[in-house]
């Protein structure tokens, strides 16, 4: 993962750089873009594949091999599992990867000893549209109103709690809703056999963090609740960025 100055993720700045196509201009933006990249295992070494070796050693031989500096940093280990996710809650962090240090490299695999836990933050959102799959609704286009009470669609959601009998439902129960005019001030991306609606019907959406441009990031359904649309602005759910 590449680092910031500030030691959070900078996808964005990653992208200018990786975007060069003079060579004369790397230097300069290896001043104005500086990364961080953090080392957290290896794999592979003088020849031979390390995988079979317990994480632990891996790390140490990592630690052997490389030297840290400016830009090259190794990421640290902690074992107080409850502590770290506190932290990465405080700083709205994606989350933490949990791994057994005795577990040896699974190339193209996956189990129990290596795991995510994600922080998802929630908020209570307005649908101002829906997209189709074969007439019936399969996800919810999103909004939030600002201070002046312009609409911002904030994303796309169609995975969550909702059963098939439910977005049926949805289907039929959203139909005095639908309008010809698009309520978001800015245009969503994907706008293709979607249905305008009224902004009225607000849900309850639980996601990751928030990208640059008000836009969430993996979205998921909770449910439909009764909050009035007016209440869920921008502002009320800054804390959760």
């Amino acid at each position: 993962m590449a680092l910031g100055e500030d030691g959070k993720p900078s996808f964005y700045e990653v992208m200018r750089r990786d975007g060069l196509r003079r060579m004369e201009k790397v230097p300069q933006m290896q001043r104005s873009v500086p990364i961080t990249y953090m080392i957290f295992d290896i794999l592979y070494l003088n020849g031979d594949w390390v995988t079979s070796l317990p994480l632990k050693e891996r790390q140490e031989l990592l630690r052997r091999n490389i030297t840290p500096n400016a830009h090259i940093q190794f990421v640290e280990n902690f074992s107080s599992l409850e502590g770290l996710y506190q932290v990465v809650e405080a700083q709205g962090m994606e989350g933490i990867m949990i791994k057994d240090v005795t577990s040896t490299y699974q190339i193209d695999g996956k189990d129990q000893r290596w795991r995510k836990k994600k922080f998802y933050r929630d908020l209570v959102a307005v649908v101002g549209g829906v997209t189709l799959r074969n007439n019936i609704v399969n996800a919810l286009m999103l909004g939030l109103f600002d201070e002046a009470g312009r609409f911002w669609y904030i994303g796309h959601a169609g995975t969550g709690k909702l059963s098939q009998a439910d977005w049926r439902n949805l289907t039929e129960q959203i139909q005095p809703l639908v309008t010809a005019q698009m309520p978001f001030a800015n245009r969503p991306p994907r706008t293709a056999e979607s249905l305008w609606l009224l902004p009225e019907l607000t849900v309850k959406i639980a996601f990751a963090e928030w990208r640059e441009g008000h836009s969430l990031r993996q979205p998921s359904i909770q449910g439909f609740v009764d909050v009035p649309p007016k209440l869920c602005t921008l502002e009320q759910n800054a804390t959760n960025r």
